[in-house]
């Protein structure tokens, strides 16, 4: 039995398709950011800080660590609340992956399911039944990490033209020698493609281990299966914070080198 994804389509355009899974579960971690956000910031004191407060101040000064070792502040200090905003937005996202599924089968396919992409034919061609996956990690489809990677790239130039002028960004595709044009494209669409894989590949793999251990008879019998999880589990954390700490970090040297006077 596999794993399919509710869908949609419009009807102008049928090679367009959205994972509705994924747009559900990128606004859901929004929201968890923006909230925990806010609930971090409640009751700022200068005198009297609260705990949570010393947390939250403790990941600002390490991101704005993580700012600060890529490029200098005078620069740099506009650039942290954005840093801020990847690694919590990353983090967070890493950690929702729940593999929750609903079962379709060809005999129960109904309107609703019709109206998520998930029709007879979708059904059959998956053996007659099929796990509708409704709640996974968005950097767990390759769509939203790519996506990301392409927006921190393009933004690096945006600065890059806004701190160095065009004609001298555009000067520096052309460095050392004419030569070394296709080789600077090529650099910056490696660069869009392994910051975005890195993550997809990683988070990925965690939430399809994750899945297979669920589906151990020894999970639901025995003591291993539930020490098996608990330890992948444990090193999932690892992995995302790690992984979010990466895409940050690499964000922040792409912004750097392109807003360099030097390059």
């Amino acid at each position: 039995m596999d794993y399919v994804f509710p869908k949609w389509s419009p009807a102008s355009l049928p090679w367009l398709e959205f994972n509705l899974s994924t747009v559900a579960m990128i606004l859901i971690t929004c929201v968890i950011t923006y909230a925990l956000c806010m609930w971090f910031i409640r009751g700022l004191s200068v005198n009297n800080p609260s705990k949570k407060q010393v947390i939250f101040e403790t990941i600002y000064e390490f991101i704005r660590g993580v700012v600060a070792s890529t490029m200098d502040m005078k620069r740099g200090e506009r650039f942290v609340a954005l840093a801020m905003t990847l690694f919590l937005f990353i983090f967070i996202a890493n950690f929702l992956g729940i593999p929750l599924k609903v079962t379709a089968s060809f005999t129960e396919t109904t309107p609703f399911w019709e109206s998520l992409g998930i029709t007879k034919e979708v059904i059959e061609a998956q053996g007659g039944s099929a796990y509708v996956l409704f709640w996974t990690s968005p950097t767990s489809s390759a769509s939203v990490t790519i996506a990301m990677a392409i927006a921190i790239v393009l933004l690096s130039h945006v600065l890059g033209v806004q701190y160095r002028g065009p004609a001298k960004h555009a000067k520096h595709f052309f460095q050392p020698n004419p030569l070394f044009f296709p080789l600077h494209i090529i650099e910056e669409g490696a660069k869009m493609l392994t910051l975005g894989f890195r993550l997809y590949g990683n988070i990925y793999a965690k939430e399809v281990l994750i899945a297979v251990i669920l589906t151990m008879p020894l999970m639901y019998y025995y003591v291993g299966g539930f020490a098996t999880m608990v330890i992948w589990q444990g090193f999932g954390i690892f992995m995302g914070t790690v992984q979010a700490f990466v895409f940050t970090v690499l964000s922040m040297v792409y912004i750097s080198t392109q807003t360099a006077d030097h390059h």
